[in-house]
């Protein structure tokens, strides 16, 4: 009926009267009530299609409208990224546009699990606890419910498959529920599964990321805040932290940002301080930014010293006191570093490569120096990583004879993506990685030849 509505009026909602004499001259009959369902297709062509239908229940005012026929919360369908749906109180989906809450993380490389968990998170924080209808008695209101309660029970059951003790007003009126139905990832491949989480214990931590508003550092910045943990970023172009800052709130944390040069070291150490001061605290540094200036000549030299490497030295610096107080009180803080494969890898004289093996050689003395107060330092070394407006996508454009040598010297017949590395560094930035400390973790999909004992 509303494929009917699309393709053959101007329009894409129809209510009341004129939507009943549309379907009956198109052929649709009357129907008994039934409950929402949400649906998601894929067709042999890899395309989605979506629909969702609405329900009739007895304690709905006359005249209510749910969130079914509204694009963006009973249902939102993005054929090049995925699709959500969600039943339950619609009023919840249409006070945050719960749908579309859930696929936009996905287009920034989150999993479906996570974006579901991120909207969830963002729709618990901004909500007060609600009254929910008795299934016996629709008509009578219940007491008053704990949202975080429900919230944890909605994943455990969806999560395991089976419901948890008590759980069986929620599998029927799920006011905070997203269904998680599908997403495009790298490969293409629709995925539906839902996968048991490792607990990170990363809620409600801190962290400060340098170069977060794209790529990599995005990326990291994105999956931090999906696990709970509030960020800080740091980059050039004002505009962009101010975009990044605004998606990473939607995810329901606390989350700020400024634009830094950040080979100014007191600038970037006042803006590291700062942070820390805003956020209450500072459990996890990443330094994430790097000039990327190729070639053997001085300038070359100075620009990837500057920022890579006195970039980091001058964000420990600062966030160091913040470091060591979590340290203290949580018996863990943690400082991640972003260097690359390039800096045990070499085909002629450059400056990236070996800029690159000192951010590594520093982290291995700073785990040792600092592994007595349990603030840890390791690394993450990415081989070629693509994404939009990256310096593989441009090769890819511009050199593709480069692009394709590239690719045929990666065994896994793929470039990373920036969700790649930002798990990896995530992970290690985690409590969930406490005892690991002064390595240099390679995710370059076994392209590189070398043994690391």
């Amino acid at each position: 009926m509303a494929q009917r509505v699309m393709e053959r009026t101007p329009h894409v909602l129809l209510a009341d009267d004129g939507a009943l004499q549309f379907a009956l001259e198109q052929g649709f009959g009357g129907g008994a009530n039934h409950d929402t369902i949400g649906m998601l297709a894929l067709d042999a062509k890899g395309e989605l299609a979506g629909a969702c239908t609405t329900s009739g229940m007895a304690w709905k005012l006359r005249g209510r409208v749910g969130d079914s026929p509204i694009i963006g919360a009973g249902l939102y369908v993005d054929g090049t990224v995925g699709a959500a749906t969600s039943t339950g109180v619609g009023e919840e989906m249409i006070r945050y546009v719960g749908s579309f809450l859930v696929v936009e993380p996905m287009r920034q490389g989150h999993s479906p699990e996570e974006a579901c968990e991120a909207a969830v998170r963002h729709i618990l924080g901004h909500r007060p606890p609600s009254r929910l209808p008795d299934p016996q008695h629709p008509r009578q209101g219940r007491d008053l419910v704990d949202p975080e309660r429900i919230f944890l029970r909605a994943l455990r059951w969806r999560q395991t498959g089976r419901p948890a003790p008590g759980s069986e007003l929620l599998l029927n009126h799920p006011p905070q529920a997203l269904a998680i139905i599908g997403w495009r990832g790298p490969s293409n491949r629709l995925d539906t599964k839902w996968e048991r989480r490792m607990d990170l214990h990363l809620k409600g931590k801190n962290a400060v990321i340098l170069g977060g508003t794209r790529g990599i550092g995005r990326a990291i910045a994105n999956t931090l805040a999906a696990e709970g943990a509030n960020v800080a970023i740091c980059a050039r172009k004002a505009d962009q932290v101010a975009e990044a800052v605004t998606a990473l709130q939607a995810l329901g944390v606390k989350a700020t940002g400024a634009s830094v040069d950040i080979m100014d070291g007191d600038a970037l150490k006042a803006w590291v301080e700062a942070a820390g001061t805003e956020l209450g605290g500072i459990d996890i540094l990443v330094s994430n930014a790097g000039a990327m200036a190729v070639g053997n000549d001085p300038s070359a030299w100075e620009q990837n010293f500057k920022l890579d490497v006195m970039g980091m030295v001058n964000a420990f610096e600062a966030a160091k006191p913040f470091l060591l107080k979590a340290a203290e009180i949580n018996g863990d803080a943690s400082f991640v570093i972003v260097s690359s494969v390039s800096a045990a890898e070499s085909d002629s004289a450059g400056a990236y490569g070996p800029i690159k093996a000192a951010l590594i050689h520093q982290a291995k003395g700073l785990a040792r120096q600092y592994a007595p107060k349990h603030v840890r330092a390791n690394v993450v070394s990415p081989g070629a990583i693509y994404f939009k407006g990256g310096v593989w996508n441009m090769i890819e454009t511009n050199m593709p004879d480069m692009y394709n040598g590239m690719m045929a010297r990666i065994p896994m017949a793929r470039m990373g993506t920036p969700d790649d590395i930002a798990k990896a560094a995530v992970f290690l930035a985690s409590p969930a990685s406490s005892y690991t400390t002064g390595v240099n973790l390679v995710v370059d999909g076994a392209t590189s030849r070398r043994v690391n004992f």
